[in-house]
């Protein structure tokens, strides 16, 4: 008994000196890119819709790192506190995090495919699907959770298949932004590429528009940059429903030690590759994707 008492404490005690780490290491990103969100206090930046996600993004999981560490500071003391509100509040902001993580992704898709409606709606299916579960999971970690008077800290219970089902929707709706990035950059090549081998003369003697010019700068930084973080993402996503389906036998290792680092290596990418799309619009006022189509996310 005293054994297992001492491998639970140790255990958790890997899992809060990694949460400290993971939060420090999200506080360097997020200091060394603060004049970001300085741009848009001042007004060099337009604060349009996309941003909302970006910030939500930043500080959902800012707001999830100091949760964690709030637990920690509260173990062992031997005032009980509310655990219910405890866990629904950490449950809520970190898979809210890497909610807005994955929307972060998709507008950069939403961008590269003109607004399709159809790429549009089945994201934004996908995405409704995944709210609804992070509710679900939310309000079974709230019924389950108590105060644990022998380790003094806040446990709770959660089904493994509702969490599996939380990260094979994550990992689909990455895949499916990914595949349709491919997709219309592989429509792009082949239509451009073809322009050149029935008309050769044709590119060397038509001007380029300023319209054509924006485009191919934005599918230039999608693919430079989106590309790798969207694969990122899917990997990140892929190995948490690994660790959720395979939980290691008779291991005390919590499992926000496994997860914590996949929100924020999802977080991260996620906003990078809007602060890279952003400062694109920045240098390029008016970029039109087609004759007609007037891109302003």
């Amino acid at each position: 008994m005293g054994s297992s008492s001492l491998s639970q404490s140790s255990s958790s005690a890997v899992g809060d000196r990694l949460s400290s780490v993971l939060l420090g290491l999200y506080f360097w990103e997020w200091i060394t890119s603060l004049g970001f969100e300085w741009d848009l206090i001042t007004r060099k930046r337009p604060l349009r819709w996309p941003m909302f996600f970006y910030l939500g993004n930043r500080y959902l999981l800012w707001g999830h790192l100091i949760d964690l560490q709030l637990l920690w500071i509260v173990r062992g003391h031997d005032h009980p506190i509310d655990c219910r509100v405890a866990f629904a509040l950490s449950h809520l902001l970190g898979k809210g995090a890497l909610a807005f993580a994955s929307m972060n992704l998709a507008i950069r898709t939403i961008a590269i495919w003109e607004r399709n409606i159809y790429v549009i709606a089945s994201l934004s299916l996908v995405m409704m699907a995944n709210i609804a579960m992070i509710f679900a999971v939310a309000q079974e970690s709230i019924k389950t959770s108590r105060w644990d008077t022998e380790a003094m800290a806040c446990t709770t219970r959660v089904n493994n298949d509702w969490m599996r089902i939380i990260f094979l929707l994550y990992m689909l709706f990455d895949l499916l932004v990914l595949t349709l990035n491919l997709q219309k950059l592989g429509k792009e090549i082949k239509g451009r590429q073809l322009r050149k081998n029935l008309s050769p003369a044709w590119d060397r003697s038509k001007k380029t528009t300023g319209s054509e010019r924006s485009f191919m700068r934005l599918t230039y930084l999608v693919f430079e940059q989106g590309i790798v973080y969207f694969f990122i993402a899917v990997c990140a996503n892929a190995a948490a429903l690994f660790i959720v389906s395979i939980p290691p036998p008779n291991s005390n290792v919590p499992l926000k030690s496994f997860t914590l680092p996949i929100y924020v290596a999802s977080t991260i990418v996620a906003c990078r590759a809007v602060r890279g799309l952003m400062t694109f619009q920045n240098n390029v006022t008016d970029i039109h994707v087609s004759t007609s189509t007037h891109l302003t996310v």
